[in-house]
C-alpha cells in the first residue's frame, strides 16, 4: 500500500477557453473521497476567456491544485508541461470540459498497484441529453506476451474506443520519465493513441476494469472534427511508425503497419 503522505497520483488538465465547464471539472477533482495524496496540474494554454482567472481562484483555495499559464501551444505541449512537473507515482489525464466520479482517485490508485497501465470505463454525455455508458470487460495481463496479444484484440475491437483517448487510462510515471515519453508536439490527429502506443512498448502488465470513473462531454467541435492537412497526415504516419517499432506480436505489428499504410494513402490523396 502506498503511503498516504506521498503524492501518489498526478492529474494533468490542459485547458483552453473552457470557462463554461472548468468549474465542474475542478469541483469533481477537489472533493475526492480518498486518503491518498494527489495533485492536480492544470496548464492554461493561452486562454482568451475567463479560464485563467477561474483556475487561479481555485488554486488560491486548494493547495492540491497547481496552475501553469503559457502562450497557446496546443494540447500536446500543455500535457507535456504537466508530465514534466508531475511528482506523483502515477499520472492520469482529464479534459477540462469533463468531470470525474468522487471515487476516481481512490479507485485508480488501488487498481494500479503492481500494474503498468490501467484502462477504465466511462460515460458519454451528448448535447441532446442522451447518456451512453462505455463499459469495458475486466481483465489482467502480467506478461509482455499476454499484453501484446490483448493489445491486438483491443485494437480490433470496434465496440469500444480504447486508444483514441488518454483520459480513460492511468500511467506509471516512472515509465514515462525513464523512457522520455511525451506527446508529439503539433500532432493534432490520434495524438492520444500515439502516446499510448509509445508507452505500451515498455510495459509488462496491463489491467482493464469495468468501473465507470469518467464523464466525457461529447461536443462536435475542436481538433477532432477539424479538417486535416497533408502535414498532419505525414506527422501521424511518422509518429505511429516510431510508436509501434519493436512489437514482437506479428499479428499486432502487421495490423499496425497496415494502418500506417492506409494513413499514408490519405497523405497522398490529400489536396
Amino acid at each position: 500500500m502506498m503511503g498516504v503522505n506521498k503524492v501518489s497520483l498526478s492529474i494533468i488538465i490542459p485547458a483552453y477557453n473552457v470557462s463554461s465547464y472548468i468549474r465542474r471539472c475542478l469541483e469533481s477533482l477537489m472533493f475526492q473521497h480518498t486518503s491518498f495524496a494527489y495533485e492536480v496540474l492544470l496548464v492554461d494554454d493561452g486562454s482568451t476567456d475567463n479560464t485563467g482567472s477561474i483556475v487561479d481562484e481555485y488554486a488560491s483555495k486548494f493547495s492540491i491544485l497547481k496552475v501553469f499559464h503559457q502562450p497557446n501551444s496546443g494540447v500536446s505541449c500543455a500535457r507535456n508541461v504537466g508530465i514534466n512537473r508531475a511528482v506523483g507515482t502515477y499520472i492520469s489525464f482529464v479534459d477540462a470540459d469533463d468531470w470525474v466520479e468522487s471515487n476516481y482517485v481512490e479507485t485508480l490508485l488501488l487498481e494500479m498497484q503492481g500494474k503498468d497501465l490501467l484502462f477504465f470505463s466511462h460515460k458519454r454525455y451528448f448535447e441532446n441529453g442522451n447518456v451512453v455508458g462505455q463499459y469495458h470487460y475486466d481483465v489482467i495481463c502480467d506478461s509482455k506476451h499476454d499484453v501484446e496479444r490483448l493489445l491486438f484484440e483491443m485494437k480490433n475491437d470496434r465496440q469500444y474506443e480504447y486508444f483514441g483517448f488518454t483520459w480513460n487510462k492511468c500511467f506509471k510515471a516512472e515509465i514515462l520519465k525513464t523512457y522520455d515519453i511525451h506527446f508529439v508536439p503539433k500532432l493534432s490527429l490520434r495524438e492520444d493513441e500515439v502516446f499510448t502506443d509509445m508507452y505500451c512498448r515498455y510495459i509488462d502488465s496491463l489491467k482493464i476494469i469495468s468501473n465507470s470513473l469518467y464523464n466525457y462531454r461529447e461536443m462536435p467541435i475542436g481538433l477532432t472534427y477539424a479538417k486535416k492537412t497533408k502535414f498532419a497526415w505525414m506527422l501521424l504516419c511518422r509518429s505511429m511508425d516510431i510508436a509501434t517499432d519493436g512489437i514482437s506480436n506479428t499479428d499486432l505489428l502487421r495490423w499496425e503497419k497496415d494502418r500506417i499504410f492506409k494513413i499514408y494513402l490519405n497523405y497522398i490523396v490529400n489536396p
